[in-house]
């Protein structure tokens, strides 16, 4: 006589399919909490005291400032302050996130690129009191003198960050992580992989080491000049934008930020957005690699500069974004705090790899990457 199903047998058989489904949609996910950033229009963005000016008979800008007010989404757009430009490009990225998260359905390479502008859009989010100060006392005493002024206009307007941009930022931030997850569940790693991965990431945290302990800082910089970043770019170059954003920002980044000391309250930004701005070269790889690519060449060239200078970009963005989030900088102080170490690292990791593009492609065309094979 056969046995009912009960239901301890029935309900096993349910749950995997359930979360295979969710293991292969969730770009949905990308583009769904990429949509509920726009919930931050409810609520304000930021809280400040708004702030006039007058010329005074010594010949330079007074503030004064009136009562606290909380201003909204209007803001993006030139209602009640000057236009808050930044933020207006951070919404523009986030559409382009949800575009770029449904295109991840047919091209995977998308979606590690709609973490990276979902990522950036939180960030513009998180400062964007400071941007609303920026674009407000720009306005008011022009381009000429505004770094003269910046520093009295934000003690005056008390900014803060309102409910609605840190609502966007925790949603686009979501996305972000459900970008990448998506992105990393179409890749496959082989032991090789593992291991290449493996001695090239700790190679980059050896340099780092040794940069950290053995050569004296720089005075005024937040960093070191160091060429740790070679190894990274490198991988991303092999394998790919996504195994490259799991090694240089996850890995490499998790264990010297820990490594370092200063505090793991650096990590999303100087650490995971910093280093993990690496992997932008992998976009390029494709280029760089390609089938035709014998030797040195003008295309590969332009490639890998092209790639390298937008992976210093958006490190710069999330070191001054720390800056300016855990320290309390203006934009102008986190920018020179910044401005030496961060380009003139990249600059080095770029000369050598522009110098040793023809090794690296015969590396490549001996031990070809499959994550490349599949672009």
């Amino acid at each position: 006589m056969d046995k009912p199903n009960s239901p301890q047998e029935v309900e096993p058989n349910k749950t995997p399919k359930v979360l295979d489904w969710i293991s292969k949609n969730i770009w949905i996910f990308a583009v769904f909490f990429g949509a509920c950033v726009f919930f931050g229009f409810l609520a304000p963005f930021v809280s400040a005291k708004p702030v006039t000016a007058s010329w005074n008979e010594g010949g330079y800008w007074e503030f004064s400032h009136g009562d606290r007010t909380d201003f909204g989404f209007g803001m993006i757009f030139g209602q009640g302050s000057a236009l808050v430009w930044p933020l207006l490009a951070a919404f523009i990225f986030v559409l382009v996130g949800i575009i770029l998260s449904v295109l991840g359905m047919k091209f995977p390479w998308s979606l590690t690129a709609a973490m990276i502008v979902y990522i950036v859009a939180g960030i513009f989010f998180l400062i964007g009191a400071s941007f609303y100060d920026y674009a407000n006392c720009l306005h008011i005493v022009g381009g000429q003198a505004f770094w003269d002024y910046m520093k009295d206009y934000r003690s005056n307007s008390s900014s803060r960050l309102g409910g609605g941009l840190i609502l966007s930022a925790v949603f686009a931030f979501m996305g972000a992580l459900a970008a990448f997850s998506a992105a990393f569940d179409k890749e496959k790693m082989s032991i090789r992989d593992m291991t290449e991965i493996g001695i090239l990431t700790a190679a980059a945290i050896v340099i780092d080491v040794f940069v950290h302990y053995v050569i004296p800082h720089i005075p005024g910089q937040a960093g070191n000049i160091s060429i740790a970043t070679l190894p990274l770019f490198i991988i991303a170059l092999r394998h790919g934008p996504t195994k490259g954003f799991f090694a240089s920002g996850l890995v490499f980044g998790l264990i010297t930020c820990l490594s370092d000391g200063y505090g793991f309250f650096l990590y999303p930004l100087d650490y995971l957005v910093g280093f993990g701005s690496c992997a932008i070269l992998g976009f390029f790889a494709p280029i760089i690699f390609s089938p035709k690519a014998k030797t040195y060449n003008l295309k590969g060239e332009i490639a890998i500069f092209v790639g390298v200078i937008l992976a210093i970009l958006f490190r710069m963005i999330g070191s001054m974004a720390s800056s300016m989030i855990n320290y309390g900088y203006t934009f102008q102080a986190a920018l020179i705090t910044n401005a030496i170490y961060v380009p003139v690292s990249g600059a080095l990791a770029l000369v050598i790899l522009m110098g040793a593009y023809g090794p690296l492609l015969n590396l490549n065309r001996y031990f070809q990457s499959r994550s490349i094979k599949a672009e």
